[in-house]
């Protein structure tokens, strides 16, 4: 696997970091802003981790 790709344990790590931070945020950003914008990244990276996922199998 090429250094510059996230592995599954770095995509978790990130939506584990992303869902601790999401009440500090929201003091800053609108609520409904900041939900769509954390959900979008968490769906990307919860594809990414899934293809990681599959990779792995093969």
């Amino acid at each position: 696997m090429n250094d510059y790709k996230l592995t599954e344990s770095d995509i978790e790590f990130i939506i584990n970091a992303i869902d601790t931070s999401k009440e500090a945020l929201m003091t800053v950003y609108t609520k409904d802003w900041l939900e769509t914008k954390i959900d979008e990244i968490k769906n990307k990276l919860e594809l990414q981790l899934k293809e990681l996922e599959n990779l792995d199998k093969i």
